[in-house]
Order: structure tokens, then C-alpha cells, then sequence
């Protein structure tokens, strides 16, 4: 298994960056143009792009991380995730 990284390029989250790039995808620059990059743009992100290790355990699609952590307040059913203080009551809801 190849290590994936997070890639996240200048100005990135207008085209929904930070992105997950693993590189049996390609090359960063052709996979950036395929992500919606702007292809004008690409030499200078792969000159000053962050870039970080994503490790399998934390990686998730948002409606995963969704899922497991969405949950109502217990007092008034407004919805909130887990662990949050409800702006509507003040309670705590449980993980």
C-alpha cells in the first residue's frame, strides 16, 4: 500500500482542497488538473503547496465522520454533533 498524502495548494479551498493524493493517481500536476486546479496555476502550487501524511485511521469522507458524530440535543432535538453545547438550550450532548 502506498502512503497518501493530504495536498492542499494555494488558494486550494476555492476548488475543495485539501484533497487526499495517492500517488498511484499520477503525478501531482496531472492529478491537480483533474481535481479542478486551474491549469494556470499548477507550477507555481506545486512550488508552494502544503502537503501532510494521511494516516488511514483519521481518513474519512465527511459523511462518514458525519454519521458516526451527528446526534440532536437530548433536551430539544436541535441538531448538533456530539460532545457540542446546544446554542439553543445550553445543554451538553452526549458522545
Amino acid at each position: 500500500m502506498t502512503q497518501r498524502f493530504f495536498i492542499d495548494p494555494p488558494s486550494g479551498w476555492r476548488y475543495g482542497f485539501p484533497k487526499i493524493w495517492d500517488p498511484v493517481d499520477g503525478p501531482v500536476e496531472e492529478w491537480l488538473l483533474a481535481e479542478g486546479y486551474p491549469q494556470k496555476d499548477i507550477e507555481f502550487a506545486c512550488k508552494h503547496l502544503r502537503a501532510w501524511l494521511a494516516a488511514d485511521a483519521v481518513v474519512k469522507t465527511w459523511d462518514e465522520l458525519e454519521q458516526k458524530y451527528q446526534a440532536g440535543c437530548d433536551h430539544c432535538n436541535h441538531p448538533l454533533y456530539a460532545g457540542i453545547k446546544c446554542g439553543t438550550c445550553g445543554r451538553w450532548t452526549e458522545i
